[in-house]
This record gives structure tokens, C-alpha cells and sequence, in this order.
């Protein structure tokens, strides 16, 4: 895998690690507050089930916070969405504590699941609050459990609940706003995650120098093409192309103008094709051209085009005269038999043409027995 994906891919993580480390510090600041205003009301008004859910809440929430030197990220993002879960279902058990519950389970729940996981763990979230509430609702219908709290206690220990409901509504309005910079940062996050996936795909695809295919990639769509054509019984062509006299325009001009030459032979190639043929670059000056769907006489017209257009180009170079190249060309076309033997007959009226003095067109179908390509032939 490409290094910057990799980066790309640890980048998230991270976002979504410092949302966790966030999140349990002000839950733990919560806690911590919960834990005072309770330890107040139980002085106020003597020890309720209200007061001691909330001092079992604050303590949970402090607790959590110290799970970061003993778990992993994973652990410790279930034991804060499990705790809040658990801390929800208790509000809700209790009389006057509809409203906390409600507003863990169904708001600040699934907030941290999306944060910390995905959107379907926040939309599971979600439908598990609305589920914890409704089950709720209805215990309290059949046990006619009503919502009120002594008028007189609530007066007397308001101010703290107010500051407890406060933390709250703050604490919910934090994850709301850093799931919006999550999205923002995760989203931008994704898109260099494409882009640098769609380079790596390019990289190992194409021909640097050249920018069409390289020689892995085009045997692997020729395949694809050779197993099309004798399955629906289409024709299919295939071209072998070699610069000739390479070297000379090597050892001449050196291998800057070299390059240049094979740029300029490969945008001579791409102006001819069509949009379903495709070309590779099969190494040095050699070039090969899939021709999809074409028969032998159409083949034969589109390379006798491209040679003729490689003869009349010229290649200007400074302090120089002009350059002018040529190419010998092989062509076979598709049988039963494999993509490896199709190219070899390609390969094989490509030598011919080399021998038989460059600059033409050579069809391996008119040939028998050709010369192993592999031999020694002319440039």
C-alpha cells in the first residue's frame, strides 16, 4: 500500500482518537460536577433514589476517564456509550428524571457512536434510545408512575440541578458541534484517501515516461478483450510495434531526445486509435495496440494510417535538423488459442518486418513457421 494512504487512513484514526479524548474529559468533568451538586442535595433534602443515581452517575463518568491507561480505543469508546446508556435507562427510572434520560439516550448517544465508529453505529444507537424510551414509557404507564419531585425540595437544591442540567446541555451541544468537524475532517480525509488511492491505481498501471499503459496492465485487459471476442465471437486485432533504429537516435541525439521521440511515436499512436482501443507500452521502443472488435482489413488499414504518420513526423530539436523515425509493424488476429500465442504471432510478424527492411507492415496470418522472435534481429 502506498505510504500516503497509509497516512491518510492513521489521520483518521487519529480524528476520531482525539474525539474520544475530548469526550471522556468533559464526561469526566461532568462527573465530577454531578458528584458535588448530588453530595448538596443529599445534605438539602436527605437521601433520595434521584440523588443517589446521580452520585452513582458522577462516579461512573470519573471512572471512565482512567480506562484511557488500561484499554485500547475500541474498549474504552463501548464503556463510555455503555455507561451513558446505562446512566439513561436509571434517569429514566426515576421520577423526574425523564428529561436526562431522554437526552443521553436518545441525542448524546448516538452522537458519540457516529463520532467514534460510523454512521450505522450512530443510527443503531439511536433506535436502541428511542427503544430504551418507549420501554420506559410504557413501565411507567402500567405502574402509573407520574413526573413530579417535591415542589419545596426542587426550590431549595434548583440552582445546583439547574448547574447540573447546564453541564449537560453543554456537554450535548460539544458533541454536536465536534461531530460537525469530525464529518468536515473525515470527509477531507476520504477525499485524499481517494485521490491518493487513484494515484497508486495510475502508478501501478501505467508507463511513466508515457503515460499509457505498462506492460502488466495491458496483457491484463487484453486478456479481458481475447476472452470477450471468443466468447461473443467478435474479431480482435492486435498490433506489435517497434521504433526502428532506436539505438541510433540514442547514440546520436542522446537519450533526452530519445524520450521525445517515444512521446512523440505515442501521441502519433493515440490520434490514430479509437476510444476501445488501447495501447501499452511493452518495453524500450516496443508498443503493442489491442484493437477490439475490428477486422483483419480495418486492422490493417488503422497500422498502414499510423506508419505513414510516423514517417512524415518530424521531431525538431534545437540546433538541429529535424528527426525522422519509422516503424515496423506485426500484426495478428484472434483465434481459440491463447493471448501469449496471439502476441508471439504478432512478435513473430514483427521480426519479419525488421528483416525484411523495416518501415512496413508484415501480417502474421500470411506467415508459416515464422522465426522465434526471440533471435537475434535488427533494430
Amino acid at each position: 500500500m502506498d505510504n500516503n494512504a497509509f497516512n491518510a487512513d492513521q489521520q483518521l484514526q487519529a480524528i476520531r482518537s482525539e474525539l474520544l479524548n475530548a469526550s471522556t474529559l468533559i464526561a469526566a468533568g461532568a462527573g465530577i460536577l454531578a458528584i458535588v451538586t448530588g453530595m448538596v442535595r443529599w445534605q438539602v433534602v436527605g437521601p433520595t433514589f434521584p440523588t443517589l443515581l446521580q452520585l452513582v452517575g458522577g462516579t461512573l463518568l470519573i471512572a471512565q476517564y482512567f480506562a484511557r491507561y488500561f484499554c485500547n480505543y475500541h474498549v474504552r469508546a463501548l464503556l463510555l456509550v455503555l455507561i451513558l446508556w446505562l446512566l439513561g435507562v436509571l434517569a429514566l427510572s426515576a421520577t423526574g428524571q425523564a428529561g436526562v434520560g431522554s437526552y443521553l439516550l436518545i441525542l448524546v448517544m448516538p452522537s458519540m457512536g457516529t463520532m467514534f465508529w460510523s454512521v450505522r453505529v450512530g443510527i443503531f444507537s439511536f433506535v436502541l434510545g428511542i427503544v430504551t424510551s418507549g420501554g420506559m414509557a410504557g413501565l411507567w404507564t402500567q405502574q402509573h408512575i407520574r413526573y413530579a419531585m417535591d415542589i419545596a425540595a426542587y426550590l431549595q437544591t434548583g440552582a445546583s440541578w439547574f448547574i447540573f442540567l447546564c453541564l449537560i446541555s453543554v456537554l450535548a451541544m460539544f458533541l454536536v458541534c465536534t461531530q460537525w468537524v469530525m464529518w468536515a475532517r473525515l470527509g477531507h480525509a476520504l477525499e485524499q484517501l481517494q485521490t491518493l488511492n487513484e494515484r497508486l491505481a495510475h502508478r501501478a498501471s501505467t508507463d511513466r515516461m508515457t503515460n499509457i499503459w505498462n506492460r502488466g496492465h495491458f496483457l491484463d485487459i487484453a486478456e479481458q478483450a481475447l476472452e470477450q471476442a471468443q466468447r461473443y465471437r467478435q474479431p480482435l486485432a492486435m498490433l506489435m510495434l517497434d521504433i526502428d533504429l532506436f539505438k541510433n537516435i540514442n547514440d546520436r541525439f542522446g537519450h533526452a531526445t530519445g524520450d521525445e521521440a517515444i512521446r512523440a511515436f505515442v501521441r502519433i499512436g493515440q490520434s490514430v486509435l479509437r476510444k476501445s482501443d488501447f495501447m501499452g507500452r511493452m518495453g524500450g521502443e516496443e508498443f503493442a495496440i489491442a484493437l477490439p472488435n475490428t477486422a483483419q482489413h480495418q486492422a490493417m488499414a488503422v497500422a498502414e494510417r499510423l506508419r505513414l504518420q510516423v514517417e512524415n513526423h518530424e521531431l525538431h530539436l534545437a540546433g538541429s535538423s529535424p528527426l525522422r523515425m519509422t516503424v515496423s509493424i506485426g500484426l495478428s488476429m484472434a483465434t481459440d488459442d491463447t493471448l501469449e500465442r496471439m502476441l508471439a504471432r504478432a512478435d513473430a510478424a514483427l521480426y519479419t518486418a525488421k528483416h525484411r527492411g523495416r518501415n512496413q507492415l508484415v501480417v502474421a496470418d500470411a506467415l508459416a513457421d515464422a522465426p522465434s522472435p526471440h533471435q537475434e534481429s535488427p533494430t
